[in-house]
């Protein structure tokens, strides 16, 4: 009868990796949608990309997350450029999910005669040191995207004293 148990594990751990597939094939899906209607959409301004944005945060970000917007002044972006700010923002919720312990997100949308679009993401999570964030594969990502759309990024972290990721397009 031993082996009715190891059927039973098997079969409880096949649907376990059955469903973390289907999770990640969902996941790629969005993610396709998402560039989909970012490459298809005639024009995109910072307001409906914005809107685009606290979806997806509301959505994915798996802590307590409080999210303000002045947006006031409108400016069309270049498709190319709204992708790479939206792949940006997907890593910086991903980095807070996956490694900083926040309980707690601050995000601020901003723009003004300088900034057609600000994205300031502050988390009180664990930190890190400058160390980690010159060996972050995902924070050289986010710099060589925003540094090839010309878009300023600053990223200021102390342990225990949480990360402040600040983008200005």
């Amino acid at each position: 009868h031993g082996s009715d148990r190891m059927d039973d594990f098997n079969d409880a751990e096949s649907k376990k990796e059955l469903s973390l597939l289907k999770n990640s094939a969902q996941e790629v899906m969005s993610g396709l949608r998402e560039t989909l209607w970012t490459l298809n959409a005639k024009s995109i301004s910072n307001f409906d990309f914005c809107d685009k944005l606290k979806v997806y945060i509301k959505k994915h970000l798996l802590c307590e997350c409080i999210i303000t917007d002045t947006i006031n002044e409108e400016y069309i972006i270049p498709n190319e450029d709204v992708l790479a700010l939206y792949r940006c923002c997907q890593e910086i919720i991903n980095n807070i999910n996956k490694h900083s312990k926040a309980t707690k997100v601050l995000i601020t949308f901003t723009s003004d005669s300088q900034t057609r679009l600000g994205i300031t993401t502050i988390d009180n999570g664990i930190g890190f040191t400058e160390t980690e964030k010159e060996e972050s594969y995902g924070l050289r990502n986010i710099k060589a995207r925003m540094n090839k759309i010309n878009a300023e990024v600053s990223i200021h972290s102390e342990i225990n004293k949480g990360t402040r990721i600040e983008i200005k397009y």
